[in-house]
C-alpha cells in the first residue's frame, strides 16, 4: 500500500476501524481511533467541566490523574485491598460524586486483572461514565468489549502500543455503544485524529 504524505488521510481510518472491530466482534460504529491511547483519556476526560471529578482505581497509570489535574478536574483515588483486590462497595462510595469511573484491567502496574463480574457490577451500580483501560488486554483471560454495546456508560481504551510494539505510531482506540461513540466522534475528535500511514 502507497502512502503519499503530501494527501490527507483518504479513508483510512474507516480501513483501520473496520478490522479492529471484525477483530473485536463489534461495529464499525462502535469504534472510534485516536493518537494513542493518552488521547483517548484526554477526549473522555474534556467531555467534564472544571472542578468536575474523576475517581481512578489505584495504584494506576499515571496519565489519568495528569490529565484530570491538566484539565483542572478533581482527581480522587478508590484504593485497591491488600493483595491488590477491588473492593466494591468501597469503591461505589468513592466514586459517587464523580462523573467518571477509570479501571485499568488489567492493572498498570499491578498486572493483576480484576474479577469480571466485580467489574460489571462497578458498571451497573455507577451512574456516570466507566472507563476501562485494557492496554494490555493481550496478556489477560478477558475483556469487557461484548458488553459495550449494553452498557451506556461503559468505555474500553485500547491501544497498538503495547503487544503490538507500535507506540511510535500513537495509534490507540476505544470501543462503546453507537451512540456514544458517534457523539464523542462529532462534538470531541478532529477531523483526522491519526495520521494515514
Amino acid at each position: 500500500c502507497e502512502i503519499d504524505p503530501r494527501l490527507y488521510p483518504q479513508g483510512e481510518e474507516g480501513k483501520i476501524k473496520q478490522l479492529i472491530a471484525e477483530q473485536n466482534h463489534v461495529r464499525p460504529n462502535q469504534v472510534v481511533v485516536s493518537a494513542g491511547g493518552d488521547q483517548v483519556i484526554e477526549i473522555l476526560f474534556s467531555l467534564l467541566q472544571p472542578g468536575d471529578s474523576v475517581t481512578a482505581v489505584t495504584p494506576t497509570f499515571s496519565m489519568y490523574s495528569r490529565t484530570a489535574l491538566q484539565r483542572g478536574l478533581q482527581y480522587r483515588e478508590a484504593s485497591l485491598e491488600p493483595k491488590f483486590s477491588l473492593n466494591i462497595d468501597k469503591t461505589l462510595e468513592t466514586v459517587k460524586e464523580s462523573s467518571i469511573l477509570v479501571i485499568c484491567n488489567p492493572n498498570n502496574p499491578t498486572g493483576n486483572q480484576f474479577p469480571r463480574e466485580n467489574i460489571l457490577k462497578l458498571v451497573k451500580g455507577f451512574s456516570g461514565l466507566v472507563l476501562v483501560d485494557e492496554a494490555y488486554q493481550e496478556y489477560s483471560r478477558y475483556s469487557l468489549v461484548d458488553k459495550t454495546a449494553k452498557y451506556e456508560n461503559l468505555v474500553v481504551l485500547r491501544t497498538f502500543s503495547k503487544a503490538y510494539g507500535l507506540a511510535g505510531l500513537r495509534l490507540g482506540y476505544y470501543m462503546t455503544n453507537e451512540n456514544l461513540a458517534s457523539t464523542i466522534r462529532e462534538r470531541y475528535t478532529m477531523p483526522y485524529p491519526v495520521p494515514n500511514i
